[in-house]
């Protein structure tokens, strides 16, 4: 129980870190009135996007594999 209380809250602290670094990095470069920082702003984003969302992606599967793991030893199946 305590680990799936962990890997939720890295879920939450992950999404509010990415909240925080579109707010305060990303987005006032999306509304500068030069060209090359917005530029600049969006590739940053897709690359931090990319990033996280395959962290997650990681992070979910591998509690999944970890949960079937745990139902082949006890031979439950639910």
């Amino acid at each position: 129980m305590k680990e799936k209380i962990k890997h939720w809250l890295k879920i939450v602290f992950s999404a509010l870190g990415i909240v925080a670094i579109f707010d305060w990095v990303i987005a006032p470069g999306l509304t500068a009135q030069n060209t090359v920082i917005n530029i600049l702003s969006f590739l940053l984003a897709g690359v931090v996007s990319t990033i996280v969302g395959v962290i997650l992606w990681n992070e979910i599967t591998e509690i999944e594999e970890e949960e079937k793991k745990e139902e082949d030893k006890d031979g439950k199946i639910y």
